[in-house]
């Protein structure tokens, strides 16, 4: 009986250490260079970028992205609609020089949804999108479809 209830918690502990092993955001990448790779395809497929800024160290960033993956619909509209992109924002780099360039950032994860050529839409703090403020309770995913349906009629 030992046995069997230490390999279901091994198991439950799986997707979690998965997910863990992602680092979306990654502070070796050159944002600039990402960017540009980003124009290139929004233009050739009609698509706006969304500059989503966070780090790996940032419970609502990994939030917003396991929330982006799991819910349909969110997921539909992003595919759809835009090319992401993961800006870091980390001790080991805060890409201070890129992130210069948009409005300032009051917390993280921070959105920014731009034409294919790069042009600033929207500027948007998350903390709008979320349940209850609890990260337990996470994003309302309906919400955040909304808004990048919503975004993406702007452009």
């Amino acid at each position: 009986m030992k046995i069997l209830l230490r390999i279901a918690s091994l198991l439950l502990l799986v997707p979690f250490a998965a997910h863990a092993a992602d680092h979306i955001f990654d502070p070796a990448r050159d944002a600039s260079a990402d960017l540009v790779a980003a124009e290139h395809e929004a233009a050739a497929e009609h698509k706006l970028i969304l500059l989503d800024v966070g780090g790996n160290w940032c419970g609502w960033c990994m939030l917003f992205d396991r929330v982006s993956h799991s819910d349909q619909k969110l997921r539909d509209v992003l595919e759809k609609k835009y090319v992401v992109v993961h800006i870091n924002m980390s001790k080991e780099n805060e890409n201070t020089a890129f992130l210069s360039k948009y409005p300032k950032i009051s917390g993280y994860p921070h959105f920014f949804v731009l034409s294919a050529e790069g042009k600033l839409i929207v500027s948007q703090g998350t903390s709008i999108f979320e349940r209850t403020h609890k990260e337990a309770d996470g994003y309302d995913p309906d919400t955040l479809t909304d808004f990048f349906k919503q975004a993406a009629k702007k452009s």
